[in-house]
């Protein structure tokens, strides 16, 4: 054992996991030096991986960006990515916890092991946003950016979730990327202004005649199982899928695609009211509950 090296392996903790997780990482560290964290709870993604090495170590190779640092991240797919371990402490509660209990003066690596959200592609993404919060964001990639979002929660890093929404919406203006790939982020972000805005700038551009396709027929299938029911709903009302409401046309009137934001907003309020009521349609009646309790207890004394 190397009392030099903290070689911390982490799979995808979920829920409970999440909070165990810096305990984990504190006693393992500080009792052994060299360590394998294992959390109880794995994900089904996190699954699959541990699966993928049994058949042997995957070879690991220098990322050529990320080559400066005293804090290694070992991505699952086998690239070492440096970084300077102060950027990960004020992104990561998780990581700073990992760094802290790791010996003074001993360098630091982590290693994932979901094939999914643990990636070099995400690790990538994760670093430059916790790096680099005004750089262009560069070509859409909807499925790495969904999985950076759910690395991001894992983790617990909100300032960095917080730059990733300025940056969505500094790219409504700049315009390099798809509307519709805008609005299923600020839907997974679970910021519906954000969602609101994509429409907004679809909206304009259709006056110009430079709009994109941009309706829920286009968001891809797998996509919209990461997707809030309401945010679907409500983007089906806003802009109603052609082939259904106008086959024959060419592209929405401007007046109807102008209140697509707004129809899109009041949607979201119905369908919010519409989900409290029916929440407490479920929750039983208390002054039920209070006159049945009586009533239950006189037939245990018979």
């Amino acid at each position: 054992m190397h009392a030099d090296r903290a070689d911390v392996r982490i799979g995808a903790p979920e829920g409970a996991a999440v909070r165990n997780l810096h305990h984990h990482l504190c006693v393992s560290l500080l009792l052994f030096g060299r360590c394998i964290v294992h959390p109880l709870i794995m994900s089904q993604s996190s699954t699959k991986a541990a699966s993928a090495h049994e058949d042997g170590p995957i070879e690991v190779k220098d990322d050529s960006k990320w080559t400066e640092g005293d804090f290694s991240l070992i991505s699952s797919d086998g690239w070492r990515l440096k970084i300077w371990s102060y950027h990960l402490i004020s992104a990561s509660s998780v990581l700073r916890d990992a760094h802290n209990c790791a010996t003074p003066g001993s360098s630091m690596e982590i290693t994932f092991t979901d094939t999914e959200l643990e990636t070099r592609e995400v690790l990538d993404l994760f670093l430059r946003f916790a790096t680099e919060p005004d750089a262009p964001n560069g070509k859409s990639n909807l499925p790495a950016y969904i999985n950076l979002v759910s690395f991001l929660r894992k983790y617990d890093c909100p300032r960095v979730l917080g730059t990733l929404s300025l940056s969505l919406k500094r790219e409504l203006l700049e315009g390099s990327w798809p509307l519709v790939d805008t609005f299923v982020l600020g839907s997974i972000l679970d910021c519906p202004e954000l969602c609101a805005a994509a429409i907004d700038r679809h909206a304009e551009l259709n006056h110009l005649d430079t709009s994109s396709e941009f309706d829920v027929s286009h968001i891809p299938a797998p996509v919209l199982d990461h997707l809030p029911r309401e945010h679907i709903v409500a983007l089906s009302e806003a802009i109603p899928v052609r082939e259904y409401s106008c086959p024959n046309c060419t592209h929405m009137d401007h007046e109807t695609l102008d209140d697509a934001p707004e129809t899109f907003r009041a949607s979201l309020r119905r369908l919010e009211r519409e989900r409290k009521v029916a929440e407490e349609k479920k929750r039983p009646n208390n002054d039920e509950q209070t006159d049945e309790a009586p009533h239950s207890r006189k037939q245990k004394t018979n």
